[in-house]
């Protein structure tokens, strides 16, 4: 439920942009883009909408932990923005306000990807030969040249930002970026865009061509429509593929009538939340005793997968009697380390704070721990000294993950006797590859202990 604050009804700008949202989300019936359910007043005046509860992150959130996406999960986002914003442009409605916080991506749901926040969409019938009166409404980061030069804005202005996004998704950064909105201002309306292949080599020319013609300072340049852009995607997709960068089977198909996508190849599992954990592993490798232990605190296990498969057809993989525990409060972050965790062949469990994951201690013993520093109640220090207290906890090998980059933060982790250090973003092929090391020191040292 979104309510306007008794201090922003006194300027009416707030009010009409809530008000422009519930019109513009209720002209939209579309999978994309998020459901209102009720829009009013309150008897204090103030004004309120009701929409979809939306579980998951915004792809902010993602772009902050992975500076550049797989091919597979860029085309997966755009192919539904673009389809979204094509039903929205031909029902009148221009965005305005494109940028990664107002794409919401959900965490278990087919139509992953949720359009947010039309409060500054311009609605034809009612704004046309407007500039929302007269004020530059938007984030200057992804606004278009003749948004922040208060021109008349219609579609081309949705298409720009999506190809600031593109852009952002790809490279890792965003084509401008100043200390103040008027140096971001002046890179937008002048300065030529660095190429996207300088950033990425293994971006395609159709891929390139795509992005920049988004990125055109006019808007007769510029893709004359969301579909256009897409099917732009669609044919540097195919390059893509062609050139071995891509497999087109991971790319879900894009239908009119349903607009339904599949989220697998970024969760390649399902994932069931309890009230504070997130907790997956393969059946076939549950003791009886641990199965026991996990339904007695109530704790969800994803078995669907495995629950037809025999276990004498199991084979184990090198690693798989090793079990990684990931405890951070960002659900992105929960996600992506446990995608690359199981693709080396570890089982794993998740929490979202430290008392979660001593509730998991507790059941079982994991071999490492990967720990955020900063989270709400039990935080990753606190979690580290607790472990160490405990005689039989305190030989878990444990890593800090961590937004704090000062060399002094990481000298004092590594000081109380950390394996490792990683700060966010991270770059994916250095943790995988710190991950290979480490766990297989892991397995050298319980052999040895083992065999002693």
């Amino acid at each position: 439920i979104k309510i306007l604050l008794p201090k922003m009804m006194v300027d009416q700008t707030a009010p009409k942009q809530l008000h422009r949202e519930a019109l513009a989300s209720a002209r939209l019936d579309h999978p994309n883009v998020v459901t209102i359910y009720d829009y009013g007043t309150l008897p204090s005046g103030a004004g309120y909408l009701v929409m979809k509860l939306l579980k998951g992150y915004p792809l902010s959130k993602r772009l902050r932990i992975q500076k550049q996406l797989s091919f597979e999960l860029i085309f997966n986002i755009m192919f539904q923005i673009c389809y979204a914003m094509d039903t929205a442009h031909r029902a009148g409605i221009v965005h305005c306000d494109l940028k990664p916080e107002n794409i919401f991506l959900e965490e278990d749901q087919e139509e992953f990807v949720q359009i947010l926040d039309f409060g500054i969409a311009k609605l034809s019938e009612h704004l046309a030969g407007t500039t929302l009166s007269g004020t530059i409404l938007g984030t200057p980061l992804y606004m278009s040249p003749e948004q922040l030069e208060s021109r008349e804005v219609d579609f081309h202005t949705d298409i720009y930002s999506l190809g600031v996004i593109l852009y952002e998704m790809l490279t890792g950064q965003l084509p401008f970026f100043g200390k103040t909105p008027s140096a971001i201002a002046r890179q937008h309306l002048l300065n030529p865009v660095v190429l996207p292949s300088k950033l990425r080599q293994t971006i395609t020319p159709k891929l390139e061509a795509c992005v920049l013609t988004a990125l055109s300072k006019t808007c007769e340049a510029r893709q004359q429509s969301a579909l256009q852009l897409m099917n732009e995607l669609k044919e540097a997709a195919q390059e893509l593929a062609l050139a071995g960068k891509l497999d087109l089977d991971d790319i879900p198909q894009m239908t009119r009538s349903s607009g339904r996508f599949k989220l697998s190849t970024y969760v390649n599992e399902t994932i069931l939340e309890s009230s504070d954990l997130l907790v997956q592993t393969k059946a076939s490798m549950v003791t009886d005793s641990f199965s026991q232990a996990i339904t007695e605190s109530g704790i969800a296990i994803n078995t669907e997968k495995w629950s037809n498969k025999p276990v004498e057809t199991y084979e184990p993989c090198k690693n798989d009697d090793q079990l990684v525990l990931i405890v951070d409060d960002e659900v992105g972050i929960l996600l992506l380390l446990q995608e690359v965790i199981e693709s080396l062949g570890c089982r794993t469990m998740t929490a979202k704070d430290g008392l979660g994951a001593l509730n998991l201690v507790r059941q079982i013993i994991p071999d490492l721990i990967i720990s955020d520093i900063t989270m709400p109640d039990v935080d990753g220090y606190k979690l580290w000294d607790i472990l160490q207290a405990e005689r039989e906890w305190r030989k878990i090998p444990f890593i800090f993950l961590s937004a704090r980059t000062q060399r002094q933060d990481k000298l004092q982790a590594l000081a109380q006797g950390v394996e490792d250090y990683w700060t966010k973003p991270f770059d994916i092929t250095e943790i995988e590859l710190r991950l290979k090391h480490i766990l297989k020191r892991i397995r050298q040292m319980k052999f040895l202990e083992n065999k002693g």
